[in-house]
């Protein structure tokens, strides 16, 4: 996702922004899952690039439901973002549960570069946190990341939103995701699929994070073009 420099400990503005700008038709998050299909050739790479970090799961056991923002900017951003959810779906104690609708937005933070594809998916995982991010970075490498410039144009951006109700703060890790009340790319794909799912910090749902908003970039709904 294209990223910003909100942080954790920023208040939600008291203005309501301005709401999503339509494009086309969108399909339905529903068909979009059902058209994401894995084959051993489009997971051949990533396996080759799997951690050498042995999976743990959670000492309780639980089962925590999360949420995944994915964006991308750059080659084919629809495509891309359709082939990190392949490879999301093959990951070892994750099953995704919901995925929303694909939105072309406006880029926040650098200007100057290509409109972004965003979307949000909701999985189920006893992954920890710190493992599921390590997995989802090792899908950005796969697909050909490569960090140079912060919030400039990116192959593939995985974040991790929210990892159940937990607040978590560490060197490399931070959820919520610090920005992500602040900003509609991510907020319009929440409310689609998670409209009442509270943020931790704040005590207030995704529907009332968005009627707050003042950011008013734009947020366009976007048809799926088969490949």
């Amino acid at each position: 996702m294209n990223h910003t420099n909100g942080t954790a400990n920023d208040c939600p503005d008291g203005n309501k922004g301005v709401g999503c700008r339509t494009g086309e038709v969108v399909q339905p998050s529903a068909l979009l899952l059902k058209k994401v299909t894995v084959t051993k050739r489009s997971c051949e790479t990533f396996d080759q690039r799997r951690s050498e970090k042995v999976t743990s799961v959670r000492e309780d056991g639980r089962t925590v439901v999360c949420y995944i923002g994915i964006g991308s900017n750059r080659e084919e951003p629809v495509s891309n973002c359709l082939k990190s959810i392949e490879l999301i779906s093959v990951l070892e104690y994750v099953k995704i549960s919901r995925v929303s609708s694909l939105y072309r937005t406006e880029p926040v933070g650098v200007q100057n570069q290509a409109w972004f594809i965003n979307g949000v998916l909701e999985i189920e995982t006893k992954q920890k946190s710190s493992i599921l991010l390590d997995m989802l970075q090792n899908i950005e490498t796969a697909m050909g990341r490569i960090r140079k410039e912060r919030w400039g144009p990116r192959i593939i951006d995985l974040d991790i939103l929210f990892y159940g109700q937990e607040i978590i703060r560490e060197e490399n890790l931070s959820i919520p995701h610090p920005a992500l009340h602040t900003r509609r790319f991510v907020l319009i794909p929440m409310n689609e699929i998670a409209p009442y799912v509270i943020h931790p910090s704040f005590g207030i749902s995704m529907k009332g994070l968005l009627d707050r908003l003042q950011d008013t970039s734009a947020v366009e709904l976007i048809r799926h073009r088969e490949q």
